[in-house]
């Protein structure tokens, strides 16, 4: 496969635009997305990059209309269907759907989107998780740049309440943000940032930025357990458990609170343990598991 260097910085002179629109979630599309990790500042936790692969795969009728189904690796991420230019974003909890990406916004448009793009505290098709916040963008410049083979309209938007902060995303005609299929801000969750390392189209591979890889996860012990590590339920409303696979030999659990003070450090002796929400105020909190000093899993939690 074909692979070429391609910034998505997008300094590059204006070209005037004169072709026809170019699909978004056109057959064969595929993103790579890097999300880093940063629960808090190093040295007192590690930090970690995953890289998610955003396929299309199939359709899915619903209210009459037909959805692309996207996925995240091999699982269902989202619903989208496209139409003249706007992306649209189905929301199953309201059975309905919202514009995702307007190619079609002129300079002095706004946009809300924490409402109107991504939808109030749900997750994105790819990169970080939720945004739990409200943020409107105000489209400030328009141009056509080449992008990955083809020149492709570029949106780019200011935060309308603080505009001399500069730009602060840019929609790419088929393409999406410089995240993908979602946003590079982090959230009320434990990324950083995300950032888009590959895009394919038409059978060829396009490296972004400075990625080198379509794949950036970083590997550690934990990667062979961290799926048998499981808190059930979450959020706690009563009492949860914690199973611990003995093939891991964990012997350590630590829980942070949300600012990432350590407010338990207990050793571990058995497969599970037993976390109960009377010894918790309500909130979001971190535990994070290790073997023999070994980090293997970092996890968030919620305490009703």
């Amino acid at each position: 496969m074909k692979h070429l260097i391609v910034s998505l910085t997008l300094l590059s002179t204006c070209i005037s635009f004169s072709q026809d629109y170019l699909p978004m979630l056109q057959e064969g599309n595929a993103w790579s997305v890097d999300t880093f990790y940063c629960p808090f500042s190093p040295p007192d936790f590690p930090t970690w990059t995953v890289t998610d692969q955003i396929t299309i795969n199939g359709t899915v009728e619903i209210n009459g209309e037909l959805y692309k189904q996207i996925y995240k690796d091999e699982n269902p991420s989202c619903l989208l269907r496209e139409e003249n230019g706007i992306v649209y974003k189905y929301f199953p909890d309201d059975n309905e759907e919202k514009i995702f990406f307007n190619m079609n916004l002129e300079i002095g448009d706004t946009y809300n989107i924490g409402m109107d793009i991504s939808g109030f505290n749900h997750p994105y098709c790819s990169g970080g998780s939720e945004n739990e916040g409200i943020f409107i963008i105000e489209v400030f410049e328009i141009d056509t740049l080449f992008i990955a083979g083809e020149n492709r309209k570029v949106i780019r938007f200011l935060d309308e309440f603080w505009p001399q902060g500069g730009e602060v995303m840019a929609w790419v005609e088929g393409m999406g943000t410089g995240a993908g299929l979602g946003h590079i801000w982090p959230f009320e969750d434990v990324t950083c940032w995300t950032a888009l390392s590959c895009f394919t189209t038409n059978g060829v591979t396009y490296f972004m930025g400075n990625a080198t890889s379509c794949d950036n996860t970083t590997l550690s012990l934990g990667e062979t357990y961290k799926d048998k590590i499981v808190l059930y339920p979450n959020p706690i409303s009563e009492r949860s458990i914690l199973q611990l696979p003995n093939e891991a030999e964990i012997n350590q659990l630590k829980i942070y609170n949300i600012s990432g003070k350590l407010i338990k450090d207990i050793r571990i002796t058995s497969d599970n343990y037993i976390l109960n929400n009377m010894d918790y105020a309500s909130g979001l909190y971190f535990y994070q598991v290790s073997s023999n000093g070994v980090l293997i899993k970092t996890e968030k939690f919620i305490v009703k």
